[in-house]
């Protein structure tokens, strides 16, 4: 009843503020290429509004050379992560709404412990409300501890924060700038099965490699440094 009552469905000034921001720090890096939205205007037309849209909301260019790969369910995607992870050279970003600690979570977290004491730099984005149930308060102080730099979005605040539905619901993997990994998967173990909740968990993902993998590099900078209130790594 309070939420109706008190709670906000907008951003508050302030956030607004440094949203904005962050996004015009980002900007330059989103320039695009004219060449390639003109090729696909003469190819097909209606793609050419589409993309055109996408880049128009979003403020992501249209990118050529690259590849997906599409997989059907949870267990398949969640193995090519792992092979991804493994293979860093440099950085991994992990951007999700969930994570869970169970054998989803510990096998990506021994991964990824490995590839820190490699010296690859490791971040994590977690939602802090998508895993209020899931995972102990003050999570990020556990994963910094372990080498990983982490931090929650909109840490929740019961007392000091009416605006509880700002939730960042990506689901993002970025390896070394040149894989990406997004689809409907969460790390928790129902995502892959291991447990049931609600009978087989049917979620499909991609991976990505080429040069739209700079869209997703930029889409984690974007909230990590709106999560960190910095400007570092663009």
């Amino acid at each position: 009843t309070l939420y109706f009552v008190f709670g906000r469905a907008k951003l508050t000034k302030h956030t607004e503020e440094r949203l904005e921001r962050v996004n015009e720090e980002l900007s330059p890096f989103l320039a695009g290429d004219e060449q390639v939205e003109e090729k696909i205007r003469n190819e097909n037309k209606r793609i050419y509004n589409q993309t055109k849209y996408i880049k128009d909301w979003a403020g992501y260019p249209v990118c050529e050379y690259t590849k997906t790969e599409y997989y059907p369910s949870g267990e398949e995607l969640f193995l090519k992560m792992l092979e991804a992870v493994k293979e860093a050279e440099t950085f991994i970003f992990l951007e999700y709404f969930i994570f869970e600690d169970g054998i989803m979570l510990e096998q990506l977290l021994a991964a990824l412990e490995e590839k820190v004491k490699q010296g690859v730099e490791v971040r994590m984005i977690y939602d802090d409300v998508g895993c209020i149930s899931k995972l102990p308060a003050g999570y990020y102080k556990k994963m910094e501890e372990r080498g990983i730099k982490c931090t929650a979005f909109n840490p929740f605040r019961p007392i000091m924060s009416i605006i509880m539905n700002n939730r960042d619901h990506r689901k993002i993997l970025v390896v070394d700038g040149k894989t990406a990994f997004t689809g409907g998967i969460n790390i928790a173990d129902e995502y892959i099965n291991v447990t049931t909740r609600f009978g087989y968990w049917k979620d499909t993902g991609v991976r990505i490699e080429g040069k739209a993998v700079w869209n997703f590099t930029a889409m984690f900078l974007q909230m990590w440094n709106f999560a960190n209130h910095s400007t570092e790594n663009y």
